[in-house]
């Protein structure tokens, strides 16, 4: 028999309730490896601390009772005797202590007892492994629209494209390299909103992420309620690791939530977040006559705002200054946030009922013994 304490055998709460060949699904590693089929294990190995503490509580008595007997307390018999007749003798118990039937009830006691403990340190048989389930991530994208994301900064073979035409290309090849995980969309501008809830169909996300448009959400960029929001619908989901990729260029902040707030939040909750910046780093890129007509002036990003933000979270910061640096910044996000493998999966057989039977036995063979006797008499 193996025994384990409870922090080695862990009990997955999202799967508590199935139950499989009779058993709850476990997983979890001993003290002496790795579980296999047909190990038994305690789950609260701790009751057995019952049984020596009981065998010294019934010395300790004795001794007691042992002690008061030379000092005298009860062998002295009183003065005078007193006779009382009682109509129920023959069930008192005799002098006769070490009677074959009084070391049958001790030894009984004893056994049920034993037993008992048994059964409060709950058994279970561990059985076949279930396999293996693919680990899932939840990855929530979250994507500034601002009207800053019409400048002109990029150039791809040749052709100047805005900055939203390159946040495309990197959401769509984020979406394809995350494949398999659940993947949520949140735009915002100066107002924040859901454009893809958590989903794994790829098809879905494609085709919603080709549909955002610069402006769709307001002019400007809330990047605070941004954050706060994004943190909050990844916080209710129960199932996987949730992690936060912000794709924006940091320009004209507005919103009620401040940055560094926003930031503590995530960081509170263990969620990290990664930022990748959108457009140029200087000053002396062209501004174009779309920007001109929507009355915007031209601001490089703030790279050491992303960065900071980035490591407060223990994530890290990029920059998507052409396609290979943002194929980059991709594979090593997904890398970095690759799912762990989970502790395998086992089914497993309770096995209280039979200490818990065999004590059912002894009380009825004790019940019958007594009866048996009085009988006799």
């Amino acid at each position: 028999l193996n025994l384990s304490m409870n922090n080695e055998i862990i009990l997955n709460s999202a799967i508590s309730s199935e139950t499989l060949y009779s058993g709850t699904l476990y997983s979890g590693t001993l003290y002496s490896g790795t579980l296999y089929s047909g190990t038994i294990v305690w789950q609260n190995p701790e009751m057995f601390w019952l049984l020596p503490l009981m065998v010294s509580t019934v010395l300790f008595c004795r001794w007691l009772k042992c002690s008061s007997d030379q000092n005298g307390y009860s062998i002295n018999p009183p003065q005078q005797l007193l006779t009382v007749i009682f109509p129920l003798r023959m069930l008192l118990p005799t002098k006769a202590v070490s009677s074959p039937r009084y070391r049958w009830r001790a030894l009984s006691s004893w056994l049920i007892f034993s037993l008992l403990v048994l059964c409060l340190a709950n058994p279970v048989r561990i059985g076949a492994q279930l396999p293996a389930r693919t680990p899932q991530q939840n990855f929530t994208f979250v994507v500034d629209t601002s009207v800053s994301m019409l400048l002109k900064d990029y150039e791809v073979q040749g052709k100047v494209i805005d900055r939203m035409s390159m946040l495309k290309a990197v959401l769509l090849e984020f979406a394809r390299e995350l494949s398999g995980n659940r993947v949520s969309v949140v735009v915002f501008g100066n107002t924040v909103d859901t454009l893809v809830p958590f989903t794994q169909d790829q098809d879905l996300l494609s085709r919603m992420i080709i549909r955002i448009e610069t402006g769709m959400a307001g002019r400007l960029n809330a990047v605070g309620d941004a954050i706060v929001y994004a943190v909050t619908k990844a916080t209710e989901q129960s199932n996987g690791h949730s992690t936060l990729v912000l794709f924006t260029d940091m320009n004209e902040s507005a919103g009620t939530a401040s940055i560094e707030s926003a930031v503590q939040l995530a960081a509170k909750h263990k969620l990290p977040l990664y930022t990748v910046a959108i457009g140029a780093a200087n000053s002396t890129a062209p501004q174009t006559q779309q920007a001109k007509s929507a009355g915007l002036i031209y601001g490089p990003v703030n790279l050491s705002a992303l960065k900071s933000m980035a490591e407060h979270t223990g994530a890290s910061a990029y920059h998507a200054r052409d396609v290979s640096s943002l194929k980059q910044a991709v594979a090593d996000i997904a890398q970095r946030e690759k799912p762990v493998s989970s502790p395998p999966l086992y089914t497993q057989q309770p096995l209280y009922p039979v200490p818990l039977l065999s004590i059912l036995v002894l009380l009825t063979l004790r019940q019958w013994a007594g009866l048996f006797s009085r009988q006799g008499r």
